[in-house]
């Protein structure tokens, strides 16, 4: 237990490190981005028609009118016509690079390694070499990025360029995590065992 916890403490701490490099240092996050042009008046109409912070579709139908045949069919031909628009909006502003988010990042990535420290120390009998195990916590951060991040493209047609950036993150920084989490994660020699 107390090699899981340790492992746990580390891994979020080079998880922290390598999210502080592939966000901020590496080029790619920039190159899946784009300005919005005429910022000004689109932030203005957007405090108009929206409601609050929340997340917004075009086109879009409530539950009730997805009864109506004839509303179902006029939405059905704007979604083919285009444009499709999801704003995940926030109304409220906030201080960028806040310790706040920080904290809970860092006790997300914890929480994760945990979780990752549990399913490594349940599959230790069958992962006696370091390589084996530091392979068993990259396929845990590439499951993710391939069932969550590159799930978001195929269902919410959202582009591609984007979503591989973003699934690049956890498996990459999973890759990372499990060279250490490998290191302190480890069975017990067979004597000890049997003791």
């Amino acid at each position: 237990m107390k090699s899981a916890l340790i492992a746990s403490l580390v891994a979020a701490v080079v998880l922290m490190l390598w999210g502080a490099v592939y966000w901020t240092v590496l080029p790619f996050g920039y190159q899946v981005l784009q300005p919005v042009v005429h910022e000004g008046p689109i932030v203005k109409s957007l405090e108009r028609s929206l409601a609050g912070t929340g997340v917004y579709m075009i086109p879009f139908l409530s539950q009730e009118q997805m009864q109506d045949p004839a509303a179902v069919e006029a939405m059905s031909a704007q979604h083919r016509q285009g444009p499709l628009v999801q704003i995940f909006y926030t109304k409220e502003g906030v201080e960028p690079m806040a310790p706040a988010v920080f904290i809970g990042g860092f006790l997300n990535f914890f929480t994760s390694a945990l979780i990752v420290a549990a399913l490594l120390t349940m599959a230790l009998p069958g992962l006696r070499s370091y390589s084996q195990r530091a392979l068993f916590v990259f396929l845990v951060g590439l499951f993710g990025g391939v069932a969550i991040d590159l799930a978001r493209p195929i269902w919410w047609l959202q582009p591609w360029d984007y979503w591989i950036h973003q699934a690049l993150f956890p498996i990459t920084a999973w890759l990372l995590a499990g060279l250490v989490m490998a290191a302190l994660i480890k069975p017990r020699p067979a004597a000890e065992s049997a003791a």
